[in-house]
């Protein structure tokens, strides 16, 4: 990652911005059928570090997973 920014803070968790490198995996399907991996392009993401996670209860924890989920954007959640 580059250009770590903190961005927020929670309840649980500190919330940062940064770019990731390698960005995201993705292949392209070939006309002969097979798969090649495209070069990894830089990606704007978020980044949240859980807190005192192990207090977090499993339905607090699978809301944050689903409306990350439902806003479409990349978050890694790293607990401490």
């Amino acid at each position: 990652f580059e250009d770590v920014k903190q961005i927020g803070e929670g309840g649980f968790a500190k919330v940062y911005s940064a770019t990731w490198i390698d960005g995201k995996t993705e292949y392209d399907k070939q006309d002969d059928g097979s798969w090649k991996k495209e070069e990894p392009e830089p990606m704007k993401v978020a980044l949240k570090r859980l807190n005192g996670s192990q207090n977090m209860s499993a339905e607090y924890y699978l809301n944050e997973v689903c409306l990350i989920n439902k806003i479409n954007i990349y978050v890694l959640l790293m607990t401490c």
